[in-house]
């Protein structure tokens, strides 16, 4: 492989470049070039020539045919079908949603509706709903109220200072 080089087959001759500009330069001070430019312009063919290449190519213009790639139909068609599908997924989600139980509901957004101040409902209204059957069957564990419970409570929620005045 090392053999085979890019090999060009283009030999320029021993100190072509290094003499380049001198050989140059002598053959132009010898008057060797040509005097004229080898080629002819007719005469006032520049004058002329703006209105020619505009006529050439008002004539050539015509009205291109664009065909578009998505055709409005096509396209109508796709949008109301999506729309319709969407429309089909809602209705059968919310007709699930409503026929879920009230025991799906979590009770953190109980707790955050009834804090936000959204149900006004004191003890005895929440008592009155509630049957004498449901009211026997509360049961208050003693862990929540638990002394290391309470303790943990109270360092945490009330402040050293109001005790000082009180």
């Amino acid at each position: 492989m090392e053999n085979k080089k890019n090999i060009h087959g283009f030999k320029a001759p021993e100190d072509y470049f290094k003499t380049f500009e001198e050989r140059l330069f002598s053959k132009m001070e010898e008057g060797n070039l040509p005097k004229e430019a080898g080629f002819k312009v007719p005469d006032e063919y520049f004058s002329g020539l703006e209105a020619s290449i505009m006529k050439k190519v008002n004539a050539s213009e015509k009205q291109a045919k664009v065909i578009p790639l998505f055709q409005r139909r096509v396209l109508l068609y796709v949008a109301s079908i999506a729309a319709c599908v969407a429309i089909l997924l809602l209705a059968v989600k919310t007709k699930n949603n409503l026929n879920g139980d009230f025991n799906e509901i979590q009770l953190t957004v109980l707790d955050d509706y009834i804090e936000d101040g959204n149900l006004d409902l004191d003890t005895y209204e929440v008592m009155a709903m509630l049957g004498d059957d449901e009211i026997t069957a509360i049961n208050i564990e003693n862990d929540f109220f638990s002394e290391e419970n309470l303790e943990e409570y109270l360092l945490e929620n009330i402040d050293d200072n109001t005790l000082l005045i009180e």
